[in-house]
């Protein structure tokens, strides 16, 4: 097994992970937290599409994960009709959605504000309005979630989804995430037998993970090439004066 930031070597993790005898669910389960389940909780940062290919590659194995959308990003707009069309196939595929909270765009850079839990409510509002049912949520940037620590005791809003931060914080899982494409104690793959049955999260970055081998550079490279070409996209879908010949954008009066 060669360990890669792969979509092969990500199959070869999730069948490690079935041949322990683990079994996948969502946060919102009463099975999440007990032996032998597992959690795969995807923060999607950038990118809709990239969440959506993975979602795919998990439904062909038989396998559920959990999908954390942020509605507060300034690099994709849940609430447009493609955005809105992945979002409902991740759900068809028999995925769960979530909701990933930028604290720093909610809440701006201050050690916390007096009406963080106002806030923070209407933002879980915004998010059942543009995702629907939602599984659970979790902190993007997690070390600025303590931006709701100010929060007077009873403050902070109630019926809220489960917090996937707070369950692995206090013991309910054992986490692993592949933040910024590293593992931090080592390719997850190797630690399977030594979990022993222990409940687990894995928080899954999807942009990461690539048909082929690649940099992370060259990940970050295609991203934005990528987003290019959807831009393009829309201005030859939204102006008369914008159009495409032999693969290259003309723009009349140039």
């Amino acid at each position: 097994m060669t360990c890669a930031f792969t979509e092969e070597h990500y199959k070869e993790i999730v069948r490690a992970f079935l041949s322990a005898g683990y079994r996948f669910t969502c946060f919102s389960s009463p099975e999440a937290g007990r032996p032998h389940r597992i959690v795969m909780r995807h923060d999607v940062d950038l990118s809709l599409r990239e969440a959506l290919r993975m979602a795919r590659i998990e439904a062909e194995m038989g396998i559920s994960a959990v999908y954390h959308v942020m509605v507060t990003s300034d690099a994709y707009n849940p609430a447009t009709g493609g955005s809105r069309a992945i979002i409902e196939e991740l759900r068809s595929l028999g995925h769960h959605v979530g909701l990933h909270v930028d604290a720093k765009a909610l809440f701006g850079d201050g050690d916390g504000r007096p009406d963080a839990g106002e806030a923070l409510l209407s933002l879980f509002s915004l998010a059942r309005l543009e995702l629907g049912t939602l599984d659970s949520f979790s902190w993007h940037r997690p070390l600025t979630h303590g931006m709701l620590d100010g929060l007077p005791e009873g403050r902070l809003p109630a019926h809220l989804p489960p917090d996937a931060h707070a369950m692995s914080q206090s013991g309910v899982f054992v986490t692993r995430t592949d933040s910024r494409r590293v593992w931090r104690t080592g390719c997850v793959c190797s630690e399977v037998p030594s979990f022993e049955g222990q409940p687990l999260q894995l928080v899954i970055h999807p942009i990461w993970w690539t048909t082929r081998p690649a940099t992370r550079s060259e990940v970050l490279r295609a991203y934005l090439a990528a987003e290019g070409e959807a831009a393009e996209d829309y201005l030859c879908g939204n102006l008369a004066f914008v159009s495409r010949r032999d693969g290259r954008l003309i723009i009349e009066g140039e």
